[in-house]
């Protein structure tokens, strides 16, 4: 697997940094192998980390009301998942499951805090990238957010 900084380059949360700025978040980037049909994450489980593929695909999938899996999003090279967990703590609400043999940088929660307090700067940035990656998602979710709370007001 080659250095974290070339999957960074290619990501969209790590899109205006430095070479400075990535080489510093490369230095609490882990190497990660998981075999195909093996989970990334599970639905339910404490979030701790946002994960970078550096090779192959991994399926994002929800459980329905029956138990049934779900396939939201296929993500491949240079996508993330887990973004949030960086930012706070709490459970994931859905599974990541690797379609292929996937490689990934995994980005640890704690260690990207004890970063925080070293280089600031750098958090900041990557902090206000997931934040602006997370708006672009819902703004593309905002009709499926108009017909859910109509659906729930209507229930009240």
């Amino acid at each position: 697997m080659s250095d974290p900084k070339t999957s960074m380059q290619q990501s969209r949360v790590f899109s205006g940094f430095s070479d400075t700025g990535l080489q510093i978040l490369a230095g609490i980037a882990q190497r990660e192998a998981v075999p195909a049909g093996a989970r990334v994450f599970e639905e339910s489980q404490e979030s701790a980390a946002l994960y970078l593929i550096q090779s192959g695909t991994v399926r994002v999938v929800a459980r329905d009301s029956a138990g049934a899996e779900l396939t939201l999003a296929t993500l491949g090279v240079g996508e993330h998942l887990g973004g949030l967990s960086l930012l706070r703590g709490g459970k994931h609400v859905v599974s990541a499951i690797a379609d292929t043999d996937v490689e990934l940088w995994r980005f640890d929660q704690k260690a990207f805090s004890k970063l925080q307090r070293e280089k600031p700067q750098a958090c900041v940035k990557l902090m206000i990238n997931i934040v602006e990656d997370l708006g672009q998602r819902l703004d593309g979710a905002s009709p499926l957010f108009r017909e859910f709370l109509t659906w729930r007001l209507g229930r009240s």
